[in-house]
């Protein structure tokens, strides 16, 4: 996250100090999928969503707060079911079915307890799934604040709510969970308003919060367990020459050869500017065609010919990271979307 923030930020830095140089640029965005970080054997197929987390009293929903923050244990139910019903709508496995049940009705204190492998096989039995995905356990901290802004005249009232959960897979005759995924995120509330009151009416009471965060936080470990797509901007470098101006026709047209091949006529001439824009350019080009290790070789031709501890030079330092990473993952994400495929 603080990577893409830092890319993102110094990307627009780069579109400035170029524009104002007379150098055109051209957004893109690219769509491609990255692999989850659990790859399931295509046998598994049948999968339970139950809800494991402790047994939460309504007097024990709140486990303690002071005089800006709340922490709450989460709304387990609603966590479980949008995690159902997010595993579902991905269509990754052929059946996502949902325990109603409560499996820790007769908790006396919450505590965390995994699942035994005696209750792993009566479940994935009892349900005829081939392995159980468990909600263990879920805390929502909420931080309130309130402000005056003087130089706009109003109040302003926000509400953090950070979310952790636990969840862990579970395989039948396995002692252990096949893997544990903690996640945690923050969901964020905002209003504005001449009086107090109606900023403290318009932002969600902790009731409200708790059950929307608990909605969040139930969809947050779906990305990390089955393969997403995820949108990335991507900037080209343009009318300097003619070639330039040609390529991005090409582009436009999704003729990636045609362009790359602009491109590279650029590159073998005697400009150095011109040969750094063309190599980075070759390397989004391959890119978007998923020809990783292409994309890479110009990008670190691109990075050669730029001017060091510039702006410029650390972005496409960062976009060759983020090249690597996606290289890396290929592999993994190729074995993990087979059963899409077939």
């Amino acid at each position: 996250m603080k990577i893409d923030i830092q890319r993102n930020l110094l990307i627009s830095t780069v579109v400035v100090t170029l524009v104002s140089a007379c150098q055109t640029i051209e957004p893109l965005t690219v769509d491609y999928m990255i692999p989850a970080e659990v790859s399931f054997p295509e046998t598994l197929k049948r999968v339970a969503v139950v809800n494991n987390t402790p047994f939460i009293k309504p007097e024990q929903v709140l486990i303690e707060e002071n005089e800006s923050e709340k922490n709450f244990w989460g709304d387990s139910e609603r966590a479980t079911e949008a995690l159902a019903n997010s595993l579902a709508e991905a269509n990754y496995f052929d059946e996502v079915i949902i325990c109603d049940s409560m499996l820790r009705a007769s908790d006396v204190q919450p505590s965390p307890h995994p699942l035994t492998v005696e209750e792993i096989d009566q479940l994935t039995k009892q349900l005829d799934v081939d392995f159980l995905i468990s909600l263990e356990a879920l805390i929502v901290k909420s931080q309130r604040k309130m402000q005056y802004l003087p130089e706009w005249g109003v109040n302003y009232g926000t509400i953090d709510a950070k979310v952790y959960a636990t969840t862990r897979i579970y395989l039948p005759g396995r002692q252990n969970a096949m893997a544990t995924i903690h996640s945690n995120d923050s969901i964020f509330w905002e209003e504005s308003a001449i009086q107090e009151h109606d900023v403290r009416r318009l932002l969600p009471n902790d009731v409200e919060v708790r059950k929307q965060a608990s909605d969040f936080a139930g969809e947050l470990p779906v990305q990390r367990l089955i393969p997403h797509w995820k949108s990335g901007q991507r900037y080209l470098y343009g009318g300097s020459s003619v070639n330039f101006r040609d390529a991005l026709v090409y582009v436009r047209e999704n003729n990636w050869d045609e362009a790359i091949a602009l491109w590279q006529k650029e590159y073998e001439g005697k400009s150095a500017k011109r040969q750094k824009a063309a190599a980075y350019n070759m390397s989004v080009g391959y890119e978007m065609q998923d020809q990783m290790e292409e994309a890479l070789q110009w990008i670190r031709r691109a990075i050669q010919l730029a001017k060091p501890e510039t702006t410029e030079h650390i972005m496409m330092n960062l976009y060759e990271q983020e090249l690597q990473q996606r290289l890396g993952g290929m592999q993994r994400l190729q074995m993990q979307t087979k059963r899409l495929n077939e």
